[in-house]
């Protein structure tokens, strides 16, 4: 990928994270709305009938405005998780392509390093990085030790606490890739 097309990748990873970041505002704007609204109508006998009819409308205009962007924010979760599938497909045929090269050949450490490099590099990123080295770490997790996916899943749990693992789209291959890893662990012991 060149320079210029991952600009545009970034620049278009971060207008997504901030209209998400928007519509998460503008959500919780409107629940304080219908929250307030319902306290008024709630309890007409406090206020004026023009206050609790004023509060009727805008409760309805806030609770209409709330569904459409709720709706709005689960429409993203479902592109984003599309995309991750894609991009797993995309990665799933370039393996194809790189079967076909002679195998590269490393010691164990060195492999080992690669693995953890890639994953500590591809943590928390918002790119197309993030399911090529999930997948690279999925089909080779019969080659990594015990002791480095114990630490790649530590480090998934401790970027999931602190709400680092990226997009919708990277929790969720990040997420998988811990789930699938903890399940093979399990069955090695």
């Amino acid at each position: 990928m060149n320079k210029k097309t991952r600009k545009f990748n970034d620049k278009k990873d971060y207008e997504i994270k901030q209209f998400k970041k928007q519509i998460d505002e503008k959500i919780t704007e409107l629940e304080r709305t219908v929250d307030a609204c319902d306290e008024i109508i709630n309890n007409p006998k406090h206020h004026s009938v023009e206050k609790v009819q004023e509060a009727i409308k805008d409760y309805l205009l806030a609770e209409g405005a709330l569904n459409g962007l709720e709706l709005m924010a689960d429409m993203m979760k479902n592109f984003e998780k599309k995309m991750a599938d894609y991009y797993l497909e995309l990665d799933s045929e370039r393996i194809i392509k790189i079967e076909d090269k002679p195998e590269l050949k490393l010691n164990r450490m060195d492999f080992r390093l690669l693995i953890l490099s890639a994953f500590r590099y591809a943590l928390g990123r918002m790119t197309y990085i993030v399911p090529v080295v999930a997948n690279v770490i999925r089909e080779s997790k019969d080659k990594i030790d015990s002791q480095a996916i114990d630490l790649i899943i530590q480090e998934i749990e401790d970027a999931e606490k602190r709400d680092g693992l990226g997009m919708a789209c990277d929790i969720d291959v990040w997420l998988r890739l811990k789930k699938e890893l903890e399940d093979f662990r399990s069955s090695k012991n």
